[in-house]
């Protein structure tokens, strides 16, 4: 059987503005940094490198959430969460205490 020989390629220079532009995409991407190397096809040693040399951070912490006061008006609700990141949750034909359960699970999360 014959093996193939892999030339490994000479890595690609890159300098800090290049870097930077970089690590800037990653943290808006919201991706892992596994996945985002992956899409980008680098090595994902070398964001971590480029993070802790550089002294960049994990993505930015969610903002807290906030909660606004509340009447329960019927026994049964309609109700959609948004959070702060852009999702939304929609709940359908629960309880109150159902819900008041979810965003305490929400809150508590978050802290």
């Amino acid at each position: 059987m014959q093996r193939r020989r892999r030339h490994r390629q000479h890595s690609r220079r890159w300098n800090e503005e290049q870097v930077r532009r970089v690590l800037d995409e990653w943290k808006q991407s919201g991706d892992t940094i596994a996945e985002f190397s992956r899409k980008r096809g680098l090595v994902p040693e070398r964001l971590y490198l480029w993070r802790k040399r550089f002294g960049e951070t994990a993505a930015p912490p969610p903002r807290p959430l906030t909660l606004v006061p509340a009447t329960i008006v019927s026994k049964n609700a309609d109700v959609v969460v948004q959070l702060p990141s852009g999702v939304a949750i929609e709940i359908a034909s629960a309880s109150p205490a159902w819900i008041a359960a979810v965003v305490n699970e929400l809150v508590r999360a978050s802290s």
